[in-house]
Formats: structure tokens, C-alpha cells, sequence
């Protein structure tokens, strides 16, 4: 039931945050776009500052069920306030949406990200496996060739012509790997490893969250868009070598001051650096009526990465040897990847006009 709650979750998030980032491109003047997408990776890391040090008071004074219920009331809050405050548009078309497609994308996701977690569990050769491993990516292709010929996609290909748009998708990709990785592995080495409690451990990821919203702030206000490419390696370096402090010298040591919050300042700042420049850059690209699907794709690009990186994540912490130090050794190579990602932007060119559809 959990985990179907959860799916739940995040299917109304995956459809929630591209169509809140298409409608703030929309409604922004061109100028302003790229603070604009700032101040919404900025709200962006308030809620990640904000978020594990409440976890962690309500696990301690309630119990897990309670870092779910939370969310319950705060939902209802949104809904009256889109209701109130957004605005109304009229759709463009009649289009529905192909949901045979996104089953099919979704489904091959899923497939993927099963069979790395269970694959230590259930043996790598194992029949269960094997199967995941092959039909997750033909489930996938199966979804890529039905965006082909449906006008309203699962996946928007012709996105894909513009060359920026495309390398800061697998920019997005790469670096989601390394940073859910992260989310997921920082609290809890400080509970496995240093002893600390939820809230304890909450507190001590919310200074590389403050960071993280400064970063955005700075790169949506102050980063030109011919040097977008420019932050994209920065966070993504910046990124990594938090993820390299902690390989070379968590193991020996166990001061917060001296390990773990240098290194958390390095990944908030590189979060915040990175995320925001990727969608400035991909956006730049976009004509205004295929914002959301474009950023739809983006985010869909990092959340895939992320989870890729938590089930390759899962499978290192249930494997042999020093578990941990392989997953910060994962982290910062994926993040070297999305440097170089970034590094290719450079040379991009201008994204596709408007498509022609029925």
C-alpha cells in the first residue's frame, strides 16, 4: 500500500512541476525568464531546507506515518491557492494525450529501475532480472516510436533537434543520478555511520539546502545566457567534489565541521548552480506553446537519472566492502558526466520552431 501511495505521489508531481515552470516561461517576459526560473529553483531549495529538519521533528515526536500525513494539509492549501491565483487558459487543441505511450515509458522505467534494485537480492543472471533488464528497454523504445506518429507524444522528439536542448538533457540526467544518490545517501550515513538521530540528521543537510537556493538566485539573476553553459559545468564540478571530499575522508573522520558540512556547502551550491542554468538553457530554446512540454522532458530526463541512481545506489549499500564510499565514488563520477554534458552545450545552436500538427 506504501509504495502504491507513493507512486501515486510522485505520478501527480511528475504532472505538477513541469506544468508550474511551463506556466511561469509563459507568463514572464523573455528577459526576466532565467530569474525567474532562479526564484523557482530558489522555492525549490527553501522546501529542501525546510523539508528534512521537519521530517526529523515529526519522526521524533510522532513517528514515520507523520512525514506522509503532513503532506495532506499542505495539498489542500495549493489546490485553493491555484484555484484562486493562477490563471485561466483555454487548452489549444483537443489533443488527448497518449497514454499507451506513457504506460509503455513508464512501465520501462519502472522495469529498469526494478532490476538494478533487486538485482543483488535475486542474483544478476537470474531469470526475474534478466527479463527487467530486456523489457524495461523495450518497453522504452516501444514509447519513443509511438511519439513518432501521435500528436500529442509521450515524448516530444522533435525537441530533441535543437542541440542545447538535448545535451542539457542528458546534462539533467546525469547529474539526477548523482544527486538523488545524494539525497537519498547523506541523512542516512549521518544515522548509519555517525549515530545521529532523524532530526540531527536533518538539520545537518539543511546548510548545502540554503546554499542550493542561493546558487539558483545567483545564476537565475546574474549568469548571462551565453554563459549558461558555463554554470552548468561549474554546479556539476562543484557537485562533485562534495561527492569526493566525502569518498576521500568520511571514512576517517567523523567531524561534521571538518567533513560533512564542507561538503554539503560544495553540493548545495552545486545543485542550486547547476539545475538552474540546465533550465535556463533549455528553456532559451523553447517557443513559448511547448514550454511545459519541454520542461517536462527536462525534468523527466533528471528524474529517470534519479532513479537509476537510487537503484544503483540501493544495490551498492546491500553489496560487499565499504558500501558507502562506493556510492559517493558514483556520485561524483556521474556529475563529472553531466560536466562534460554541459561542456558540450556551448557549441549548441538554436532550438526547432513550432510543430505541425493535426
Amino acid at each position: 500500500l506504501l509504495i502504491l501511495a507513493r507512486a501515486l505521489q510522485g505520478a501527480a508531481a511528475a504532472g505538477m512541476i513541469p506544468a508550474a515552470l511551463g506556466l511561469v516561461l509563459a507568463h514572464t517576459p523573455p528577459a526576466r525568464r532565467a530569474a525567474a526560473i532562479g526564484a523557482w529553483g530558489a522555492a525549490g531549495g527553501l522546501a529542501a531546507a525546510v523539508g528534512p529538519s521537519l521530517g526529523g521533528l515529526l519522526v521524533e515526536v510522532w513517528d514515520w506515518r507523520a512525514i506522509f500525513m503532513v503532506n495532506v494539509p499542505l495539498g489542500l492549501l495549493v489546490c485553493q491557492a491555484a484555484r484562486n491565483a493562477l490563471p485561466r487558459e483555454e487548452p489549444a487543441g483537443r489533443r488527448l494525450p497518449d497514454v499507451l505511450g506513457t504506460a509503455a515509458l513508464a512501465l520501462g522505467i519502472g522495469a529498469l529501475v526494478a532490476g538494478l534494485t533487486q538485482g543483488a537480492e535475486w542474483g544478476w543472471t537470474s531469470a526475474p532480472v534478466l527479463v527487467l533488464a530486456v523489457g524495461g528497454p523495450l518497453s522504452i523504445v516501444s514509447a519513443l516510436h509511438r511519439s513518432r506518429r501521435h500528436p500529442a507524444p509521450a515524448v516530444d522528439r522533435h525537441l530533441w533537434r535543437a542541440p542545447v536542448f538535448a545535451r542539457s538533457n542528458v546534462s539533467a540526467l546525469l547529474f539526477g543520478a548523482g544527486m538523488y544518490a545524494w539525497l537519498l545517501t547523506g541523512p542516512s550515513y549521518l544515522m548509519a555511520r555517525w549515530h545521529y538521530t532523524p532530526l540531527e540528521a536533518g538539520f545537518g543537510v539543511t546548510p548545502g539546502a540554503i546554499l542550493a537556493m542561493a546558487g539558483a538566485l545567483v545564476v537565475g539573476r546574474r549568469v548571462p545566457p551565453r554563459l549558461q553553459w558555463a554554470a552548468v559545468v561549474l554546479g556539476s564540478l562543484l557537485f562533485a567534489a562534495n561527492a569526493l571530499l566525502l569518498w576521500g575522508w568520511a571514512a576517517h573522520s567523523t567531524s561534521y565541521a571538518q567533513v560533512f558540512l564542507p561538503a554539503g556547502l560544495l553540493g548545495g551550491l552545486g545543485i542550486g548552480t547547476a539545475l538552474t542554468a540546465l533550465s535556463a538553457a533549455a528553456s532559451a530554446t523553447l517557443p513559448p506553446q511547448r514550454f511545459a512540454a519541454g520542461t517536462g522532458l527536462l525534468m523527466t530526463a533528471r528524474q529517470l537519472g534519479g532513479a537509476l541512481g537510487v537503484a544503483a545506489t540501493a544495490a551498492l549499500l546491500t553489496g560487499e566492502g565499504d558500501r558507502w564510499s562506493g556510492v559517493f565514488l558514483l556520485t561524483a563520477l556521474t556529475a563529472l558526466g553531466a560536466a562534460a554534458a554541459g561542456w558540450s552545450m556551448r557549441a549548441g545552436k538554436k532550438g526547432p520552431g513550432p510543430r505541425q500538427t493535426a
